[in-house]
């Protein structure tokens, strides 16, 4: 008994420490390392159209569901626990987790009577073989058990709530990004929590959207009254809003939508052809109900949507009569984890006069963007300026996380937590 205990903390800290090395911070991101897997979703159980965030000492909060296309794999999760700036805490896996520190993945089925195999994965969380004791930021990190090779990682969010948060918009104060942008500031209430020092013990992370490549993170109070502070910026604190987002909907091949052009079934499998699509800069904003981003799968067309849905390969088009000479263009949102993805990249084809993308989607209804990537910025630039533009009547979703660690503490954690939409205005 003592040898397989001995074996299994000799396995766990080989594990960590093998994928820390090799995958670095990525290991602590959105993230999928393996092309097999598809389809990766982590809301809140009972409801899809939320977002990974739950109260500490939730039961069965979250749900995370998946597809993996190579069958025959065991696959196990894990948690790593993390800073508010998503930096590996310093404290030991023990400090944090309820129960097992590693479990195997065994709520899965097979797909059934579909072109592309796939095995699909569920998972509620927390359970009763593993929990979290604290609040904060954590990584829930999917392997395979018998290569310990990490496949994919995504982050959510432990709220301990101890204080309020209450959200001002306001016009941003730069004039040239009032037609563009949204800008807000936030008060924290914490009347039943007593601060010191609360400039270094207390930070904020804004994101819109959901999203992490634009998130506005290590913000501090800049007023400081009793039982309140203030985040009061400019331009800090400001995003541009885009555009609603462009669609396409996979949910039902029999009776496709006016915006699928063509459908064709082949031996190996099915190709759609989304209706090419302009730019939209230069065109005034119009108003229509999206999911900001983000995805939902379904298939109406199926009995059971989770393991008879297809994959279907899906032909993306933007119309453009010229190639851009200092970008690549992407399709981008929550179906590439909005990350600027090699297989999301477009490519100019001068007899059409348009840019060309396919990405390999399961049924259902996707959001997303065409976005430029500057040669002259970081390669994880996403700029919409010139393919979408940015008008402030947009409606997003902005998510705020306060941080509090106190004098002496080890981590920190979460003590608010505040969705509001930019139609609260």
């Amino acid at each position: 008994m003592i040898n397989k205990i001995l074996y299994f903390f000799t396995f766990l800290f080989c594990f960590h420490s093998t994928q820390a090395q090799f995958y670095g911070t990525e290991s602590l991101q959105n993230r999928n390392f393996d092309l097999g897997i598809k389809s990766v979703k982590l809301t809140q159980a009972q409801d899809p159209f939320s977002y990974p965030v739950i109260n500490l000492g939730q039961r069965r909060g979250l749900l995370l569901s998946f597809d993996d296309l190579e069958e025959g794999r065991s696959l196990a999760y894990t948690l790593v626990h993390c800073n508010s700036d998503w930096t590996p805490s310093n404290l030991d896996i023990s400090e944090y987790l309820i129960g097992f520190e590693q479990e195997s993945l065994d709520n899965f089925e097979f797909s059934f009577n579909t072109f592309t195999d796939y095995v699909h994965y569920e998972l509620l969380f927390p359970n009763t073989d593993m929990g979290v004791s604290i609040s904060g930021n954590f990584v829930l990190q999917v392997y395979d058990e018998d290569t310990e090779v990490l496949l994919f990682s995504r982050r959510f969010m432990v709220v301990e709530p101890l204080v309020d948060v209450q959200a001002i918009f306001q016009k941003p104060s730069n004039i040239q990004l009032i037609d563009s942008n949204h800008e807000f500031d936030f008060n924290v209430l914490h009347p039943r929590l007593q601060i010191s020092n609360p400039r270094n013990s207390v930070k904020a992370t804004v994101l819109q959207n959901g999203r992490w490549d634009n998130a506005v993170e290590g913000l501090q109070p800049v007023f400081i009254k009793k039982d309140l502070l203030e985040f009061d910026y400019q331009n800090k604190v400001s995003f541009k809003a885009g555009k609603e987002f462009r669609r396409v909907d996979l949910r039902n091949l029999k009776i496709p939508p006016k915006h699928i052009a063509q459908i064709e079934v082949g031996l190996e499998g099915i190709i759609a052809y989304r209706t090419s699509e302009k730019r939209r800069s230069n065109l005034a904003y119009f108003e229509n109900q999206d999911l900001n981003g983000r995805f939902i799968l379904d298939a109406d067309d199926r009995n059971n949507s989770t393991t008879a849905s297809e994959y279907i390969q899906t032909i993306f088009t933007l119309e453009s009569h010229y190639q851009r000479t200092e970008s690549d263009l992407f399709i981008f949102g929550e179906l590439t984890n909005w990350k600027i993805l090699p297989e999301a990249k477009m490519y100019y084809d001068k007899e059409l006069k348009a840019y060309l993308g396919e990405m390999m989607l399961k049924q259902g209804f996707y959001n997303y963007y065409y976005v430029e990537v500057p040669y002259s910025e970081n390669e994880d630039t996403a700029v919409i300026d010139w393919t979408e533009g940015s008008w402030y009547e947009a409606e997003d979703d902005y998510l705020i996380l306060i941080y509090f660690r106190p004098f002496g503490g080890r981590y920190d954690k979460i003590i608010a937590y505040q969705r509001i939409n930019s139609r609260d205005w």
